[in-house]
């Protein structure tokens, strides 16, 4: 006999099919029904109701009483489909095609064995809510292909909460790249507001004048103006300069931020119109880009409790865009053949003939037209992330309904604990003492970036930058961008939050280092995804002697839980492999070429000895291995390593003895030599540092606006030619495609690491002028880039300013260069280098043919 039956509407074996039907179409539900017995049957009740709330009576179905006059109540027998193992049924019945006034459709699910009916106990009725969409599928599938967005952000956010998995960016006053459930996997390519004039016109935001301000700063103004949060207000000015807004016809703001409590992107908009553009039009416009991919989207509009939303997935990831006003036009389709922005612009306005419901695996774009009341120019839009439909579209719903201000709040009020913790048991407040109010803003900024960098699944785990370098230059070939975890960046994420206080994240590190990323021979991956799985396939010695540095530090600090098991599981691996390895060297720090690298023999000497001062105090017998390794990659790799060429003497990029061809880069010389000063392996005096310095001021520092930077590497003949760096715009502003056909630019964490070397040798006052050009380099958000422009201003080949001593299109904000600088305030204020291993250099100074040679 029959004792259990189940439905759950969003799941996938015993659910509705599709969740929500947007054209009247059948209906699949699935039912489950215990134990397996001869003589069952499942049926299916359900009632239609028009808009004005009226039952729809049945004129076709199935009935249980033959011959009996119309019924408001329709019955569907299910079909049995199979069993399983654990002695359950699943049946199936298809429900519709649906009245052509239909608006929401109440069913309820029972079934029967002899006289015994029974009925799912809760909820007894189930509903969805449906009006006809009158608009067809988009022609065109699959539009243009599909690019991501320019990789220089001027802001960055996610709730500090770990209960909502979305992060946001934005730049030239559009939000774009809005990541869900990973930091590592975008889902959204960019969202905007279109103002449409009375001639059927509409500025392109990105080409507007616009600011960018942090909202706890605006709503208190009694604040001393430093951001204590990521949430945002980006103004667009209907003019390019925003010093010249009031002579604009409008301006449009948005306040920007994630709610704390669920997977959902609030925008809350405000039109601020002049007399002249009170009636002017407004169109959201959102391109997603589902599950890290723009090529596969597929969406549609449906209504989901009397709100018209456009749902949009791939993947298993869903995304529902909502907004709290009534909708006038609106109409999804291919980008570059039918989209919002291509119609609007070919015919100043949303044809009927050009209006479609539905967009079916491709690039796809939707736009809603947004009537505002006159008496109140506002919108709450949400972007609203699930793994069902139901989820998304029941978590929009919700979201929409929100006070942005209480959300705000909430949001504001998270970050603010954070910063709070860092000022009072923590450095912050103490490194930021006596520094301007530019430098201040920065510092804590920073400090929230790299925390918001974080994935909130796998604590520890930081990605480089939520960016594509040169993203609106490449499309989906290009799925991983910055957003992965390389271990360099997080031994500079993690020395990054030491400074400032936060040695939990940094704690974090080391564990997701060591029990997620590493690799069963003690190395760990060139760089990977979340989850550990490696996306370059290249070995890096330093990224494997780097965990061995961050480990010894926490155990120093007493801020290493159980350092026993941290020894063993991940120190002595990574010792031991960098001991052992026989192999030619690897690729250095810029991940292009391979041999030896003074950088990289400093990461791996310093490793080893401090793992074999480690290894002393637990009388580990591999001690005196590890130590005797160190001296012989200190002394003799690293000899191969100065040269003298064209009557210059200096620590040349790399030496690949194996390799003629590679020969040819002894020829080039790069900044890197200064880690082993800084982390203790020569000494500031050393000649061959001194002589170093002196051939790298002459061929890659450049003084910019009075401030010093550096290029990653260049010729010493300072010619083009091998080894030249051509990972940058081209001379014309055109991006990087990976075709080595640009020219590299400068990179402000270099201005750190030479402001780390000038501390020790010169003192404060010159280190200052070093921390002066990281600061000068942030822009309009206080996000740090990977690169920045040294040339005069010109116009980029999207028509954007590339702007001399401002950041390109590469990659900001930089956690790298966010954590040197960080590190660099934490050094002037300590009088020291934060980086200096002082076991290191007093092992050094100890081999005199080490320390001083």
């Amino acid at each position: 006999m029959i004792t259990e039956i189940w439905h759950v509407p969003e799941q996938y074996d015993v659910g509705r099919k599709p969740l929500h039907s947007t054209g009247h179409e059948a209906v699949e539900i699935w039912v489950g029904t215990y134990p397996v017995e001869p003589g069952q049957s499942v049926w299916i009740c359900y009632q239609e109701f028009d808009a004005q709330g009226n039952i729809i009576p049945d004129q076709h179905s199935t009935v249980l009483i033959p011959d009996s006059p119309p019924n408001p109540l329709h019955y569907v027998q299910c079909n049995w489909r199979y069993n399983n193992s654990d002695d359950n049924s699943y049946w199936c019945g298809k429900i519709g095609p649906f009245s052509d006034n239909a608006h929401k459709v109440i069913y309820n699910i029972f079934a029967r064995q002899g006289n015994k009916t029974i009925t799912i106990p809760s909820p007894d009725f189930f509903e969805f809510w449906f009006d006809p969409i009158p608009f067809p599928s988009a022609p065109g599938r699959p539009g243009n292909p599909p690019l991501w967005t320019s990789g220089a952000k001027e802001g960055f956010g996610t709730a500090l909460s770990c209960d909502s998995k979305v992060w946001f960016s934005h730049s030239e006053g559009v939000i774009n790249e809005v990541y869900f459930r990973s930091i590592d996997k975008p889902s959204v390519k960019d969202f905007q507001f279109l103002v449409l004039d009375q001639n059927g016109k509409f500025n392109d935001p990105k080409a507007m004048g616009s600011k960018v301000e942090y909202l706890d700063t605006l709503i208190n103004p009694g604040s001393d103006g430093i951001p204590r949060s990521l949430a945002y207000r980006i103004t667009n000015f209907d003019t390019t300069d925003p010093n010249q807004s009031s002579k604009g016809r409008y301006e449009l703001s948005m306040d920007v931020l994630s709610d704390p409590v669920e997977d959902s992107l609030l925008i809350g908009m405000k039109y601020k119109p002049k007399p002249e553009a009170k009636n002017f039009r407004i169109f959201a416009l959102f391109n997603p880009h589902m599950d890290n991919s723009g090529q596969g989207d597929s969406g549609k509009f449906v209504y989901y409790k009397d709100h018209l939303m456009f749902l949009s997935w791939e993947n298993g990831i869903y995304c529902a865009m909502d907004i709290n006003r009534s909708i006038g036009k609106y109409s999804c389709g291919f980008c570059g053949i039918n989209d919002g922005w291509t119609i609007l612009t070919e015919y100043k306005d949303i044809p009927g003939n050009k209006q479609y419901g539905k967009a079916i695996e491709g690039n796809i774009v939707a736009i809603m037209e947004i009537n505002l009341p006159e008496d109140d120019p506002t919108a709450l839009v949400t972007l609203s992330f699930g793994q069902n439909e139901e989820e998304a579209l029941e978590r929009a719903y919700r979201t929409v309904s929100k006070d942005i201000c209480q959300v705000a709040d909430q949001f504001i009020d998270q970050w603010k604990t954070y910063i709070s913790n860092l000022e009072d048991n923590g450095h912050l407040k103490a490194i930021t003492s006596g520094h301007n109010e530019e430098t201040t803003r920065l510092a804590y900024v920073s400090a929230m970036v790299l925390k918001a960098m974080e994935d909130k699944s796998n604590k520890g785990a930081i990605i480089a930058s939520p960016s594509i370098p040169w993203g609106d230059a490449t499309g989906d070939a290009n799925q991983g961008g910055y957003h992965l975890v390389w271990g360099r960046d997080l031994y500079n994420m993690a020395t990054a939050t030491m400074a400032v206080g936060d040695y939990k994240t940094a704690h974090d590190i080391i564990h997701y280092l060591d029990n997620t990323q590493q690799e069963t021979n003690g190395s760990w991956p060139q760089n990977s995804w979340i989850d550990g799985t490696p996306y370059w396939g290249n070995e890096q010695l330093d990224e494997t002697a780097y965990p061995i540095i961050i480990a010894w530090r926490l155990k120093k600090l007493n801020k290493l839980n159980n350092p026993d098991a941290i020894y063993n599981s991940l120190v002595a691996p990574a010792a031991g492999f960098l001991a052992n390895y026989n192999d030619t060297w690897t690729q250095d720090r810029w991940e292009e070429v391979i041999g030896r690298s003074p950088f990289t023999i400093a990461a791996v000497v310093a490793a080893l000895i401090v793992a074999a001062k480690w290894a002393d105090e637990k009388h580990d017998g591999r001690r005196d291995f590890w130590q005797n390794k160190a001296i012989d990659f200190a002394v003799n790799d690293l000899r191969d390593c100065y040269t003298n060429q064209m009557g210059k003497e200096y620590y040349a990029r790399i030496f690949n003895p194996w390799d003629n061809w590679f020969n040819k880069f002894r020829e080039v010389i790069d900044g890197g030599f200064l880690e082993l000063v800084r982390l203790g392996v020569k000494g500031p005096d050393n000649d061959k540092i001194i002589h170093s310095l002196r051939v790298t001021d002459q061929c890659i520092r450049k003084d910019i606006n009075g401030n010093p930077y550096f290029l990653r590497y260049g010729r010493i003949d300072n010619q083009d030619g091998d080894g030249m760096d051509t990972y940058g715009e081209d001379d014309e502003g055109r991006s990087w495609t990976g075709q080595h056909c640009g020219r590299g630019r400068y990179w402000p964490l270099l201005s750190g690491e030479r402001g780390h070397y000038e501390l020790m040798k010169a003192g404060v006052a010159e280190a200052k002028r070093y921390l002066n050009a990281m600061v000068a380099s942030a822009n309009n958000g206080y996000m740090l880039p990977e690169q920045i422009w040294g040339a005069p201003t010109i116009k980029d080949e999207h028509g954007n300013y590339l702007v001399l001593g401002k950041g390109t299109k590469s990659a900001t904000p930089l956690g790298w260069t966010h954590g040197e600088f960080l590190k660099l305030l934490r050094s002037i204020h300590d009088g020291t280098v934060f980086d200096m291993l002082p076991e290191v250099a007093q092992f050094c100074k100890e081999h005199e043919n080490i320390y001083n040679s």
